[in-house]
């Protein structure tokens, strides 16, 4: 399952990703609010993702007596950055993600810096998105 996470996110095919995810799965990106639902991760991968991640470990175990937890440790990269990042995946009993945390492996001075480039970022990428969109045709979210 973490493979085809894996996979699906450096592919950027959001929305082969977002079926691993329960209905009602959560992502939990640094910076930002949980974004909760199929629906609503596969907006915010295609308007805001522009990386690709590197797994270096990744070690399972139980959680509770049905659920599994993930947890995958490796670098993600954007053309301007490369980030050591920690990933936590709780998968339910039939091995779909109910939760995806990120976690950014900085000191606590860099992470404050990053977090206010990366408000100025996200708010300019943004923009370009809605004008690419604007432009050409963008096909609409599957179920």
């Amino acid at each position: 399952m973490i493979d085809k996470y894996i996979l699906y996110f450096n592919q950027r095919n959001f929305t082969c990703l977002t079926q691993l995810f329960t209905e009602s799965g959560i992502l939990a990106p640094p910076f930002e609010p949980q974004i909760i639902g199929r629906r609503a991760i596969y907006q915010y991968l295609q308007s805001s993702v522009q990386a690709t991640f590197e797994p270096m470990f990744i070690n399972y175990k139980k959680f509770g007596s049905a659920r599994t937890q993930v947890d995958v440790s490796g670098t993600l990269k954007t053309d301007a950055l490369t980030l050591k990042t920690d990933w936590t995946f709780l998968l339910n009993e039939d091995g779909k993600i109910c939760l995806a945390q990120v976690k950014l492996r900085l000191p606590l001075a860099k992470l404050k810096n990053l977090s206010l480039h990366r408000q100025s970022f996200l708010t300019l990428h943004r923009r370009q998105q809605r004008l690419i969109q604007e432009r050409s045709y963008c096909a609409p979210f599957v179920d």
